[in-house]
């Protein structure tokens, strides 16, 4: 019985998630930085400091999925129309579980910042591995 799947492309596969994980957890190192120094410093609100955060971690993971991760051939230009997308998605959605998170459910800052990261994480990889850096 033949799965289809080889040893190298798992190899390969784990790699790329250890590579995304790598970039992405810089990225949401950036974010959590950046959101806690928002919050703390200038006392803004949770959500608006989600949206900012965010907004700062953008261009750091955009060169770093597609040039380590992904290792993207592509040209910029075509991908990053894409990425800018997902990243509007993702800030919805960061936005959102940070509001559920933090305010409706009362868990802190720690917990919004650590269910962001989940649910982004899974978005992104999935968008990027199967639209925006796909080998055709």
């Amino acid at each position: 019985m033949q799965s289809g799947l080889s040893v190298d492309k798992l190899a390969r596969e784990f790699f790329r998630i250890a590579r995304f994980g790598l970039v992405g957890g810089s990225a949401a190192l950036v974010y959590a930085v950046s959101l806690l120094s928002l919050v703390h410093l200038f006392n803004t609100g949770s959500m608006l400091s989600s949206a900012v955060a965010y907004l700062v971690a953008i261009p750091f993971s955009f060169l770093g999925q597609k040039y380590f991760t992904f290792r993207s051939k592509g040209t910029m230009w075509k991908e990053l129309p894409a990425f800018l997308l997902l990243q509007g998605v993702n800030l919805i959605a960061a936005m959102f579980v940070t509001h559920v998170v933090v305010d409706v459910m009362g868990l802190g800052n720690f917990a919004g910042i650590v269910a962001v990261i989940i649910a982004v994480a899974i978005i992104s990889y999935a968008s990027m591995a199967l639209a925006i850096f796909r080998k055709l």
